[in-house]
This record gives structure tokens, C-alpha cells and sequence, in this order.
């Protein structure tokens, strides 16, 4: 459908593509959103196409979720639109420094919505521990970049919380670590937090993805300082 959809987008509206991938069943309606936002925002660089197309792949799994389907089809249905509101807080969020990516002011209070959708769907379908960590980690990194340090600070430990619960100790030294870079940030005359900071990527060291991990944290650092947050 991913072909179709495209061609429609580009030569006619994204209305008109949005008509066609409704006439599919619900899990392939919510599944071509999907598949359309991650095409626009990793192959095309067209990030208000993917906003779009996620915001309205978060409103059709949540509505067809209210229809006649089955429990299962019903928690698959909110699960994708829980996935895609994570995907779409992602795609706002300045803190990748992400080539070719022109993030709008406005972008950010609709990332911090998706992101707050997302922690949501993670509770209300038990999850478990490592998605309400990511999740927890989403609405802090959306604080983070709406400056919001004092509140992105308690998301981020809260991420890191849910993370040791899941044994997930690279996750939870990722999350401490954007605690501190949160109180860098907020209070940049604290060398505390510089200390606190130095001392986790330390540990991060022994980690999985310890590298991809420390290299995210210094990219965030780098962009939110030269934001002014």
C-alpha cells in the first residue's frame, strides 16, 4: 500500500491518501499510517508529512478501537496507536540533531502531547516496566526541549525507576544521565551535575550501546545548550 498511498499524497492531498488507506481493514488502516510516517520522516525528510500522517494514524487506532472489534483487535488497535505517538514525539524532538530535519516551535507542545499519549496507552495496556521507562523517558525529553528542566528531571528518574525494575541498568544509566543534563541545563553554574554526569557515562561504559548511548547524551547536550534551555 506504501507505493499507492505515496503517489496519491504527491499528486493529489494527504486527504485523498488518507480516504484510500481507510478502505482497508482497521490493523492494515493503522499499520499504513505507520509505515507512511517512518517512509516521510526516514527516506523523505518530510516531517510535516509524518506529523500528519502520525496524528492521524493516532486518531484512527484510537476510533476503530471503539468499534465492533474483538478484545484482542481492540488492544492491537490502541497498541499501534500507542507505538506511533512514541515514533511521533521522536520525530519532534530537536535532541537527535537529526540531518535534514527542521523542527517548528509548535512541534514540541505536540510532541510532549504524543509523548504524555503514549506514557498513558503503556498504563492503561499494562505494558510492563521497559516500555513505561521509554515512556517516561518520551515526556522528558519533550520537557527538556520546551525548557521545562524542573519537570524533565522527574520524568527522566522516573524512566530510570521503571528501567532497573525491568533490568534494564544501560537504559536506566541513559535515563540518569538526561536527569543531570536536565540540572546542567536548569542550573549550568552546578558543577554537581557536570560531575554527575561524567560519573554515568563512566558506567554506561561497561553497557550495551554504551557508545551509541554516550554519543546521544553529548548530541542532546550540545543541541539544548545551544537552544538556550
Amino acid at each position: 500500500m506504501l507505493e499507492d498511498v505515496l503517489k496519491i499524497y504527491r499528486e493529489q492531498d494527504r486527504f485523498a491518501a488518507i480516504e484510500h488507506i481507510h478502505q482497508s481493514p482497521p490493523l492494515e488502516v493503522v499499520g499504513a499510517y505507520d509505515e507512511v510516517a517512518r517512509h516521510l520522516y526516514w527516506q523523505e525528510k518530510d516531517l510535516r508529512g509524518a506529523v500528519s500522517f502520525s496524528c492521524a494514524g493516532i486518531q484512527a487506532g484510537l476510533a476503530l478501537a471503539l468499534g465492533p472489534q474483538n478484545a484482542e483487535t481492540i488492544s492491537e488497535l490502541r497498541g499501534k496507536a500507542k507505538a506511533m505517538a512514541f515514533n511521533l514525539a521522536s520525530f519532534v524532538w530537536p535532541g537527535w540533531d537529526e540531518p535534514g530535519i527542521e523542527i517548528e516551535p509548535g512541534d514540541l507542545e505536540l510532541g510532549l502531547d504524543a509523548a504524555k499519549t503514549n506514557l498513558r496507552l503503556a498504563a492503561e495496556l499494562d505494558k510492563g516496566d521497559l516500555p513505561l521507562a521509554r515512556a517516561h523517558w518520551s515526556v522528558g525529553s519533550m520537557q527538556m526541549a520546551l525548557n521545562n528542566q524542573t519537570a524533565a528531571r522527574q520524568s527522566f528518574i522516573q524512566s530510570a525507576e521503571y528501567a532497573r525494575k525491568a533490568g534494564e541498568n544501560g537504559e536506566a544509566l541513559l535515563s540518569d544521565g538526561y536527569a543531570a543534563l536536565a540540572g546542567i541545563l536548569q542550573n549550568p553554574d552546578e558543577a554537581a551535575y557536570q560531575t554527575d554526569l561524567e560519573t554515568i557515562k563512566q558506567h554506561l561504559a561497561g553497557e550495551e550501546h554504551s557508545a551509541d548511548f554516550i554519543a546521544q547524551l553529548d548530541t542532546a547536550a550540545k543541541v539544548f545548550t545551544k537552544m538556550g534551555c
